[in-house]
């Protein structure tokens, strides 16, 4: 299922918790092991609905089993406070014991496992919704139905609100359907129609056949004055009804939200294995805050279906259940994953193979990036997502990091190997369920890659890891060059550092050709070498997002003067470009973990714990642009500098290194605005130059609003030609001078005096800046502009 309101109602409190567990406390392994001792093979449930005035449902309930241990004497099912008229079986009336969770059956003669027999169950009452609002029965106005799940619930399965069953993941049954309507209502179930009978005047009885075996949670009815509109897919194994259900009122915008509804089949067919069950259904209910999956007869939100196709990753990710839930189902609740992780990654491959892998690629970003920032504050710490708490089973760790984990299984697997293996899990686990460890097995088993470090580093443990080039080294071999990549690996919310993991590295040379290669990565620091016909000029590691980490990016085209807004991805208030006479390629990325330590701290400046950026690419001579960043220390959801910033932005410096292998510094040319008393504010930067960027905490030396040192230096003549002067007028001191191209290159390093020159003769037209440094500390930086 999916849900379209915010999350906050999944995470309950305490006592909402409690509440929902204050008729029975449920172990969902010992509801798993009451499958292990009988078998249900089939509920039949026959049931009239004629009394909407009162919300009240009356009937039977047909059960049949067959016992897989010898001496069974008693059943056990689960019903939620229904109120039981009698028991039976074989023309006798049975004893039982119900206390309005737990329905204890006395069996008339000891069954054994040879024995097939029936229970048939008298009920009658006002069936429950959950308490979160999310699951259960509902009377709607002239609409009757069921969610079977409950998102307050524990179990999460709620099958017993409407019956008495096994109410687990692991018990699957075939289903027999008689329900009975009046005033224009008709019923919608499980399966195919097999008749409709006439009781008396407009009193009728629907019968509904399930042949494949479904858990309770799946199973469904959905009571309206119903209209069908009847379709025909021809499918990979056969031709497939398609019954999409509404009044009639609302049939017109039914079929126009569900336009894409057969590209989307084709493109679950092609990569996880061919459709599996008899039709394919969606049955409109008046509920708007989400879908749920029941096998063949999805309950989908009337607002959701308005005729435009603004919801329809929604109808997508509820008819992916059809192989992720309802084919293969969980084992327990605690590998929800398997189910809603991999029904919103399916969001993310219908807009893929239905428009194209950029629309896909841009929802994959914004997922990752949530995550990042939000998902550990919302859930109460980085989880692993097998084995995830109950309050959290319908929760972001198993939705959206679910998705993010299928996405980089992709990565891991390559296309081909990664659709081979889930068409096997679909294959060996159809009409079963099954949980992360025989995941991990079967993907294995039918890739011939071992899964294992996958499945121990993203599924069974918390957080993200973060890999970037520390450094290089480039030798010439032939008329071709060996690179050798160095790669630091850290760890956000992580508990071990990842192991195996495949990473793709694009090198440019500087007419902006491309050569890919693949590495793969294993620990805190690895290297690799790799054979390249050219120098490289740009090195991007994972440039194309095959693999989520702990980093957001976004890469520009830059073709004129532009104020380009937020870059939502990367973190950047804003870039002016005030001057380019040749395209640029920028790569900005936001880096979700601490910064490198500073080498040689002699000011005792104290790094962010939680980012820093890079600025890569490619930047014409002539190229300059100015670049907001924010920072954010006030206490709420997701700001990332409280470490720096607990009280107000007074002390929050901004620190700028060319690569790796250089130390931090404070960049000598921005100026910071401070929102005083609500530690937060922006800083902007002059003249951009590639390179790394990040907050620390200290006293500054430049930067808020004006750089009172800049008047002990001049430097002319500026704009130049050949040369220039650089004149200490304030004393004799020798200091480093350091010049930079727009790209963050050096150009010239050296000693000044009292007045010195520096040649400029071999320099291109452009900008560049110097930085004069003293005793560790920038004490000058100006721009220079060569004609």
């Amino acid at each position: 299922m999916k849900k379209l309101i915010l999350f906050s109602f999944i995470f309950l409190s305490t006592s909402l918790i409690i509440l929902a567990q204050s008729k029975g406390d449920f172990n969902n392994k010992a509801l798993n092991n009451r499958s292990d001792t009988v078998d249900i093979l089939n509920y039949e449930i026959n049931l009239d609905f004629t009394n909407f005035v009162s919300q009240v449902i009356s009937g039977n309930c047909v059960i049949t089993y067959t016992p897989k241990i010898n001496g069974i004497n008693t059943i056990n099912f689960d019903l939620l406070a229904l109120n039981i008229d009698s028991i039976t079986s074989q023309n006798t009336n049975l004893t039982y014991s119900y206390n309005d969770t737990l329905l204890s059956i006395n069996l008339p003669a000891t069954a054994n496992i040879i024995d097939t027999n029936q229970i048939t169950v008298y009920y009658q009452g006002n069936p429950e919704t959950d308490v979160t609002g999310w699951g259960g029965f509902y009377f709607s106005g002239n609409y009757a139905y069921n969610l079977g799940v409950g998102f307050g619930a524990d179990p999460h399965n709620y099958g017993r609100v409407w019956f008495p069953c096994f109410d687990n993941f692991v018990e699957r049954s075939t289903y027999n359907f008689n329900i009975i309507t009046d005033n224009g209502r008709n019923a919608h179930c499980n399966g195919y129609l097999d008749t409709t009978y006439t009781i008396t005047g407009d009193t009728i009885m629907n019968s509904w056949i399930m042949e494949q075996e479904i858990p309770t949670y799946l199973a469904c009815v959905a009571v309206a004055d119903y209209a069908t509109v009847h379709q025909l897919y021809n499918g990979i194994n056969n031709t497939i009804p398609i019954e999409l259900v509404g009044r009639a009122s609302d049939t017109t915008n039914l079929k126009n939200s569900f336009i894409n509804l057969e590209n989307t089949l084709n493109a679950y067919e092609n990569s996880y294995g061919p459709y599996m069950w008899n039709k394919i259904g969606f049955s409109l209910v008046p509920f708007s805050s989400g879908a749920m999956e029941h096998a063949t007869n999805i309950a989908y939100p009337q607002v959701a279906a308005n005729g435009s196709l603004g919801r329809e990753t929604l109808m997508a990710h509820e008819f992916s259940h059809h192989w992720w839930g309802d084919l293969v189902t969980c084992e327990t609740q605690e590998d929800m994953w398997i189910n809603e992780g991999m029904a919103v990654y399916s969001e993310h491959l219908f807009l893929e193979k239905v428009y194209d892998y950029e629309t896909s690629l841009d929802e994959i970003r914004d997922n990752n990036k949530a995550v990042l920032q939000f998902t550990h504050l919302n859930e109460n710490g980085y989880r692993a997502i097998s084995g995830i708490p109950h309050a959290y089973t319908y929760g972001e760790h198993v939705y959206q990091k679910g998705a993010l984990v299928a996405h980089n299984m992709r990565a891991y697997l390559g296309d081909s190997l990664f659709f081979v293996g889930l068409k096997a899990v679909t294959n060996t686990y159809q009409y079963q369920s099954i949980n992360s460890y025989q995941f991990r097995d079967e993907l294995t088993s039918a890739t011939s890659v071992d899964m294992t470090n996958f499945f121990n580093d993203w599924v069974f443990a918390p957080g993200f890891s973060h890999f970037n080039i520390d450094s290089t080294q480039i030798t010439p071999n032939g008329g071709e060059f060996d690179i050798t990549i160095y790669v630091q690996q850290k760890l956000r919310g992580a508990t071990n550092y990842h192991q195996g993991t495949p990473l793709i590295i694009n090198f440019y040379d500087s007419n902006k050709n491309l050569h890919s290669a693949q590495i793969v990565a294993n620990g805190r620091y690895s290297n690799s070498t790799i054979t390249i016909p050219f120098t490289p000029a740009v090195i991007i590691l994972n440039e194309n997002n095959k693999l989520n980490q702990a980093r957001t990016d976004q890469q520009l085209v830059i073709t004129n003067t532009n104020n380009i807004p937020a870059l939502a991805m990367a973190m950047v208030d804003k870039i002016n470009v005030t001057a380019i006479s040749d395209t640029a390629i920028l790569q900005v990325e936001h880096h979700w973990v601490a910064p490198d330590s500073i080498k040689n701290n002699i000011n005792n400046f104290r790094l962010s714990s939680s980012r820093y950026w890079s600025f890569k690419g490619f930047l014409p001579a002539t190229f300059v642009a100015d670049v907001k960043l924010r920072y954010d220390g006030r206490v709420g959801r997701g700001f990332l500098d409280l470490d720096l910033v607990p009280i107000d932005g007074d002390s929050i410096l901004l620190l700028y290194r060319e690569n790796a292998s250089e130390d931090w510094y404070e960049y000598p040319y921005y100026t910071k605005t401070a929102f005083s008393n609500i530690a937060t504010g922006y800083v902007v930067l002059d003249s951009l130059k590639l390179g790394d960027y990040t907050w620390a905490n200290g006293v500054t030396t430049v930067g808020i609003n004006t750089i009172k040192i800049k008047a002990n230096f001049k430097l002319y003549p500026n704009p130049t030609d050949n040369y220039f002067w650089i004149e200490n007028t304030d004393n004799n001191n020798k200091n480093t001078s350091i010049v930079y191209d727009i790209n963050g290159k050096v150009v010239y390093k050296g000693t000044i005096n009292k007045r010195s020159k520096i040649s400029t003769e071999t320099w291109l037209a452009g900008t560049y800046i110097i930085t004069i440094i003293e005793n560790n500390q920038v004490i000058y930086n100006e721009k220079i502009i060569k004609k």
